[in-house]
């Protein structure tokens, strides 16, 4: 991610004269270690080399403010204007050209890719290898020509190879840093995405489940709605009936839309939260003003034999263990929501007769809900198109879960979800 351009000038500026005022620090200190050693100071202190040098120094330093925005320019002329040094700077003075060499390289190789800079810093190599060469030469040490090209060499892959090792290092971690930034921002989509499809599987499941009552009972209400209008003055008896089928149609639609606005409610403040936990105080809700409902909870160390209560919403075989351990939050939606469906879907096509809901946790691997209704003691009104099972269906598919229903052998109608849990369990 690229700074601003106020605040990436700012920076430059301060490492030009934080580079620049170093190297005249380092100067004005080269004299005081000149004599410790007991050699004299080259270029005199305050002497027109001394001077030249500074004036060098000053050019080098303005240079790193531009190693960002012109890398190859600035690491070329960092590397060149040494060479006016080369005679006035004679001795150890010469070796400050070095530091705002090493910073321009740095800042340049650290902004942008090596591939951009390869041919700038090997001309830079050998540029200030030439200015180091020279000045060497022009030293009264004695040392030769071939001895001071290889002395320079070695000083200019140092000065300008050990910078950009080190920029190279900075930059492969900021890359590596933006790559996982982008990485976390990426699966942050993803999970958007994952949400907002499954919002768009609800819309569907509600639109399935509003298009349904309307095509069913609501087109039916306005065709016997125009029979009584005709048949009222006609036949009266008729007419009389009509409206006892449009009142029923109607309670039919009432009923309907208060068990689709369940389903579709979010706890209240004085509700609990829709989990496999809930489904006992669900049970209990559901049976306080229709036909008793049985509850067995089979939890570990319970009896799978033992006979099952006649009371409404007996626990059996309940463990101390919370009911659905290990369970993801969309999983204990999922079963609350399938037995709150199933319940109610009994009560619609099976009014009074006998339902029971088993909650068996004992299995390490899975948890099975099972919703079983009795036989209808009257023939049924003409059922729905099944969106209601279609929806548990979705539901059960978006957390890896198996849903499986139809007949059981004394004419009754079941439901089973089998959810497996998410890890293995703690061992003991």
């Amino acid at each position: 991610m690229r700074r601003p351009a106020a605040a990436s000038g700012r920076s430059d500026a301060l490492a030009a004269g934080v580079t620049g005022l170093a190297s005249l620090l380092l100067l004005l200190a080269v004299p005081v270690l000149a004599g410790f050693s007991g050699e004299t100071a080259s270029p005199a202190l305050a002497s027109a080399g001394w001077w030249w040098l500074i004036g060098v120094l000053a050019a080098q330093s303005v240079t790193i403010a531009m190693a960002r925005a012109f890398p190859v320019t600035a690491v070329l002329a960092v590397t060149a204007v040494p060479l006016l040094a080369a005679w006035p700077a004679q001795g150890d003075a010469f070796g400050l050209t070095s530091l705002p060499v090493a910073v321009t390289v740095y800042r340049a190789a650290v902004a942008h890719p090596l591939t951009r800079l390869r041919v700038a810093l090997a001309l830079a190599v050998l540029v200030f290898a030439g200015a180091y060469a020279t000045n060497q030469l022009l030293e009264p040490t004695g040392i030769g020509p071939g001895q001071a090209v290889v002395i320079a060499l070695v000083q200019a892959v140092l000065v300008i190879g050990g910078p950009l090792i080190i920029a190279l290092l900075v930059a492969a971690r900021r890359a590596a840093r933006e790559a996982q930034r982008e990485e976390l921002r990426a699966l942050a989509r993803e999970r958007d995405a994952i949400v907002q499809a499954a919002i768009a599987t609800q819309r569907t499941t509600m639109a399935r489940e509003l298009h349904d009552i309307a095509a069913h009972h609501l087109s039916g209400l306005a065709l016997m709605a125009a029979a009584v209008d005709r048949q009222i003055e006609t036949d009266p008896p008729a007419a009389r009936a009509a409206v006892q089928q449009i009142r029923a149609q109607s309670t039919e639609v009432l009923d309907d839309l208060r068990r689709l606005v369940g389903l579709l409610r979010e706890d209240g403040g004085n509700d609990g939260p829709a989990t496999v936990a809930a489904i006992p105080e669900l049970v209990e809700q559901l049976s306080a003003n229709r036909s008793p409902i049985q509850l067995r909870v089979l939890g570990p160390g319970s009896d799978e034999g033992g006979a099952r209560s006649r009371e409404p919403s007996t626990r059996l075989g309940a463990s101390s263990r919370e009911l659905g351990a290990r369970l993801g939050p969309a999983a204990h939606l999922t079963a609350y929501r399938m037995v709150q469906e199933s319940l109610t879907n009994a009560e619609r096509h099976a009014a009074g007769a006998a339902r029971m809901v088993e909650v068996d946790d004992r299995d390490t691997r899975a948890m099975v809900i099972t919703v079983r209704n009795a036989p209808a003691a009257a023939a049924a009104a003409p059922g729905r198109d099944g969106f209601g099972l279609r929806g548990m269906l979705e539901r059960a598919e978006l957390i890896g879960a198996e849903l499986s229903y139809g007949p059981v052998v004394d004419g009754g109608w079941q439901v089973q979800l089998t959810i497996p849990r998410t890890s293995a369990p703690e061992a003991t």
